[in-house]
C-alpha cells in the first residue's frame, strides 16, 4: 500500500496524506474493539500530518481536526489524558493560526472553540476543575460569539451549555449559574423549534434541557418550580410521543427520575404514582418488543412499590 510507495517515493506529500488518512479509517474500524490499537493509528496519522503541516500549509486543517476527532478522544479513553491535553493545545494554535489567515471562514473559529472545550474538558477530568471549569468558559464564550454572527451556532452552544459547563458549574457549587446556562439552552432550543418545527430533534433536545432545569432548580430549594418545569418536561416529551414512538423511552424516564420524586417531596404522592404507573405502562410495552429494556421496567416497578408502601 501507500507505507511501499513511501519508501521508493518518500517526499511524495499525496502519498504520506493518503496513508494518514487510512490510518483514520484503521482506527475509527478498530476504536470499540481494540482502543490501544485504534490510540496508536491515530496517533501515527496525526504525527504524519503534523510534519506535512510544517511543510506546506493546506494541510493545516486535517492536522488540527484529527487531532480533535478522533486521537484526542482516543488518547483520553486509553490513560493517556496528559497527552490528549497537549494535543488538544497544538490544536488549539493551528486554528487560531487558520482563523487569523482566514478570518471570514467561522469554521476555523469554530474548531479553536472545539479544541479549548476540549482542553478545559481533560483539565476537568485531570483534577484541575477550576481551570477545566475556566477554560470551558472560555469556549463558551468564543461560541456565542461566533453565534451573533451565524444562528447556525447556536445549536452547538446550548448542547455545550447543557454538557459540560452546567455540570461543571453545578459540582463547582454554582447552581444559580448552572440554572442561568441551561435557561439560555431552553430559549435556544424553543427558537429551533419556531424556526424548524418539523425538526423533533429541538423538541427533545428542549424537553431534556428542561428535565435537567428541574434537577437544579430542585437542587437549589425551588421545588414548586422543580415541579413546574418537570411537568414542562413530560408534557414536551408525551407531545413528542404522540409524533414518534421513538421519543417513549424519554418520557418513561422523565416520568420516574426526577418527576416523581420531586413530587413525593412537595406532597403530590397521588400524582407522583400516577406517573410512574404510565412509565410502567410504557416500560412493559418497550421490553416486550426489545429486551434491553427490562432493567428500566424492573426499577420503575420497585419504584412504584416504594410509593404504594
Amino acid at each position: 500500500g501507500f507505507r511501499h510507495l513511501l519508501i521508493s517515493d518518500p517526499g511524495n506529500r499525496d502519498h504520506r496524506y493518503n496513508l494518514a488518512m487510512i490510518l483514520v479509517s484503521l482506527a475509527a474500524a478498530l476504536q470499540t474493539d481494540y482502543p490501544k490499537d485504534a490510540a496508536a493509528q491515530a496517533w501515527e496519522a496525526t504525527d504524519l500530518l503534523r510534519q506535512l503541516a510544517a511543510e506546506d500549509q493546506k494541510y493545516q486543517l486535517a492536522h488540527g481536526k484529527i487531532i480533535l476527532y478522533p486521537t484526542a478522544p482516543l488518547l483520553a479513553a486509553t490513560a493517556h489524558g496528559d497527552d490528549a491535553l497537549a494535543l488538544l493545545r497544538e490544536a488549539t494554535d493551528v486554528f487560531t493560526q487558520l482563523a487569523a489567515r482566514e478570518p471570514a471562514n467561522l469554521e476555523h473559529t469554530s474548531n479553536r472553540a472545539q479544541a479549548v472545550l476540549g482542553t478545559g474538558i481533560r483539565q476537568w477530568e485531570r483534577g484541575d476543575k477550576p481551570q477545566g471549569l475556566a477554560t470551558v468558559q472560555d469556549a463558551v464564550r468564543m461560541l456565542r460569539d461566533l453565534s451573533a454572527r451565524d444562528k447556525a451556532y447556536t445549536r452547538p452552544l446550548a448542547s455545550w451549555l447543557r454538557s459540560p459547563l452546567q455540570g461543571y458549574l453545578a459540582a463547582s457549587g454554582r447552581i444559580d449559574d448552572a440554572i442561568t446556562v441551561l435557561r439560555e439552552a431552553v430559549t435556544i432550543y424553543q427558537d429551533w423549534v419556531t424556526r424548524e418545527p418539523a425538526n423533533l430533534e429541538h423538541q427533545a433536545n428542549r424537553a431534556d434541557t428542561l428535565s435537567l432545569l428541574g434537577t437544579r432548580q430542585w437542587e437549589k430549594g425551588d421545588k414548586e418550580p422543580a415541579v413546574t418545569t418537570g411537568k414542562q418536561a413530560v408534557d414536551a416529551y408525551r407531545a413528542l410521543v404522540g409524533k414518534s414512538a421513538a421519543y417513549r423511552p424519554s418520557l418513561a424516564y422523565t416520568l420516574v427520575w426526577p418527576l416523581s420524586y420531586h413530587l413525593e417531596g412537595t406532597g403530590r404522592k397521588s400524582e407522583a404514582i400516577a406517573g410512574v404507573k404510565e412509565a410502567v405502562t410504557l416500560y412493559t410495552a418497550l421490553a416486550n418488543e426489545d429486551a434491553k429494556h427490562r432493567e428500566r421496567l424492573t426499577a420503575a416497578e420497585a419504584r412504584l412499590a416504594e410509593l404504594q408502601r
